[in-house]
């Protein structure tokens, strides 16, 4: 069959609508472990005198033990084919290689990708893996350093898109942002816009859309690339023989529904943590009235104060003529803030 962009674009859409609940339930649970519990976020609301916003630590705690309990390293165990000592010695040095290969692609991301894996499983509640070879394509000074010719990286769920179909996954697509320094060195071959000269530097960053798309045809599995709607890569048939993306699902029940199907960690807190934190600021601002009253200040015939009204703790004040010192007291009912 051939693709036409708009066939990629509709097959992209289709699939975005789909999971349109998913994502907005995904980003909620990504709010919440960045601890932002309330829908005013403005610096004015947050840090404004007199009112206490405080975001209690849960969320951000439960994802924390989650990464505590996921190993850093992968269990790497290559079965035996036959009971035969050649077999034997084939596993072992399977099991050496993977896991030298799983050390250095550590190494080359700078990251825990295990923990990356994880944390995606925790708070979006899914996860995917691409793993490609990119010996064909690899520049000469990254073959000097030593990189490896296949890259294996975690996406992220809100970026991706798959369509299953009765031999497993019809097409899957990485849908992302990147910049016009990173698409030259990608795409050589891809013609970008003209830069305001002006801009300089600045120019590089310019943002594109670049959507990845693998298509599982009958006797091949197809790729190409669109940026910003046009063609970087054409269909093209590959010698992979099935998708190179996996998803996996986190906490859910396999029923249609994409919102219920994968369900991050943080989930059944989604209601019950925002009230908490509210509960919180307003016991502590109940606090803050009490423990540190406002002071109200006469002095109707405008007489020199006999020294500065600095509030303490035992501050002793000399007052003159009609001058008073009041104290404007709330009432909160700590006992019951208490229990």
């Amino acid at each position: 069959m051939k693709y036409e962009i708009d066939d990629i674009k509709t097959m992209v859409t289709d699939i975005e609508r789909e999971l349109a609940d998913y994502r907005k339930n995904a980003e909620a649970c990504e709010k919440m472990w960045a601890l932002q519990p309330f829908a005013d976020t403005s610096e004015t609301y947050l840090h404004q005198d007199g009112v206490e916003a405080i975001a209690t630590a849960d969320p951000y705690n439960v994802i924390q033990l989650l990464l505590r309990f996921v190993a850093g390293e992968p269990r790497i165990e290559v079965p035996y084919i036959s009971t035969t000592e050649d077999d034997d010695k084939r596993s072992q040095k399977l099991e050496q290689f993977l896991t030298a290969f799983w050390a250095q692609l550590r190494r080359q991301a700078g990251r825990n990708l295990m923990q990356d894996g994880a944390w995606y499983s925790g708070v979006r509640g899914r996860g995917v893996m691409e793993i490609q070879w990119t010996g064909f394509e690899m520049p000469e000074r990254a073959r000097k350093a030593g990189m490896t010719p296949i890259s294996l990286r975690f996406l992220d769920p809100l970026d991706t898109g798959f369509c299953y179909g009765p031999w497993g996954t019809d097409y899957a697509f990485h849908r992302y942002d990147e910049t016009r320094s990173y698409i030259r060195q990608a795409y050589p071959d891809y013609e970008l816009d003209e830069v305001d000269p002006r801009k300089g530097y600045k120019g590089d960053n310019k943002k594109y859309k670049v959507t990845s798309m693998w298509i599982a045809e009958p006797d091949a599995v197809l790729h190409c690339v669109l940026i910003n709607d046009k063609w970087a890569l054409e269909p093209t048939k590959t010698k992979y023989r099935y998708v190179p993306m996996i998803e996996w699902m986190g906490d859910g029940a396999p029923i249609a529904d994409q919102a219920a199907r994968s369900l991050s960690l943080l989930h059944p807190l989604k209601d019950l943590w925002p009230a908490k934190s509210r509960l919180v600021s307003r016991m502590s601002t109940m606090f803050l009235y009490y423990a540190e009253p406002i002071y109200k200040a006469m002095n109707p015939k405008d007489q020199s104060w006999k020294q500065p009204l600095t509030i303490k703790p035992g501050a002793v004040f000399e007052l003159t003529g009609e001058q008073n010192l009041d104290v404007i007291r709330a009432d909160p009912n700590i006992p019951m803030a208490t229990t």
